[in-house]
């Protein structure tokens, strides 16, 4: 693919969750040896309500996401959503290595003094991934927007 898009491949809506699921062909966008699955568990949210953030690593055969250094989501700074508290980022006990299994999750809330209305939570995923039989690893930033409506 020569054009530099992220396409949404599936929007799926299950009672008040709500999955997207990112690929592209740029480089800063998709990586082909990991897909992430981003969840929330709800698209409506009021004012100072918490939600969670949850992100479905798929590596590829031969491919691990570290924990060390750990997934890092970093959230668009003077928003009006807010990471609460440290993400749980579960670890594969058989590797040791971050599960493949089991999301890591980030809870979040959004602003006391949020207007009603659309809003777009825009943040950047953050993670390392190494191939098991070559020794390389790279770190790969993955930039998210996630659209949501505040009702008062």
């Amino acid at each position: 693919m020569a054009f530099a898009l992220a396409t949404i491949l599936s929007y799926l809506t299950f009672g008040s969750s709500f999955l997207v699921s990112f690929m592209g062909s740029d480089e800063n966008v998709s990586n082909k040896f990991v897909h992430v699955d981003v969840a929330v568990s709800t698209s409506t949210l009021k004012p100072g309500q918490q939600a969670e953030l949850r992100l479905m690593f798929k590596p590829v055969d031969g491919i691990h996401v570290t924990i060390d250094p750990p997934v890092e989501i970093k959230v668009e700074p003077k928003g009006i959503f807010f990471l609460k508290g440290e993400s749980r980022r579960p670890v594969d006990k058989s590797s040791g290595y971050l599960s493949s299994a089991e999301p890591v999750v980030q809870r979040f809330t959004i602003s006391k003094n949020a207007q009603a209305g659309n809003h777009a939570l825009k943040a950047s995923i953050i993670y390392y991934f190494c191939s098991d039989d070559e020794g390389w690893c790279r770190k790969f930033t993955m930039p998210v927007e996630l659209n949501f409506t505040v009702k008062k």
